[in-house]
């Protein structure tokens, strides 16, 4: 069977069934590097700190492993510091930076927690009073 894929399609392969389709794509996300772009959608912080690793040559540092699953977008100028960046995420209140030297440690927000806790906390006591 053979498929088109034409400007802006890529090919998408089940698994199980093998079957193949063809998807729009936003070729801009794929394309930014190239105009000097950090540019995301909705992806986990592990990925967009995968990247920063790379292009900034800095260690990146998990504190608390839950945050590499916060979903993030950002469409950044890479030919600057990234600082503005880590600044942008931090304003979120769901993550803090720490950097040290050529480190940057990723924690997550104390108010951000305490959001958590409070919305878990009741509904983990109502759960425990229905069983």
């Amino acid at each position: 069977m053979a498929i088109l894929l034409n400007p802006g399609n890529k090919p998408c392969i089940t698994r199980k069934a093998g079957e193949v389709t063809v998807a729009n794509v936003d070729v801009s996300y794929v394309t930014a590097w190239r105009e000097g772009r950090l540019r995301f959608r909705d992806r986990p912080l592990k990925e967009i700190m995968d990247f920063i690793s790379r292009w900034y040559d800095v260690d990146v540092v998990y504190e608390d492993e839950s945050v590499k699953n916060y979903l993030f977008g950002c469409n950044f100028n890479r030919h600057v510091t990234v600082t503005p960046l880590l600044e942008l995420f931090q304003s979120t209140g769901t993550v803090r930076f720490e950097v040290v030297g050529k480190k940057i440690i990723v924690k997550n927000s104390e108010e951000y927690a305490t959001i958590l806790r409070s919305l878990i906390t009741p509904l983990a006591r109502g759960i425990k009073n229905r069983i």
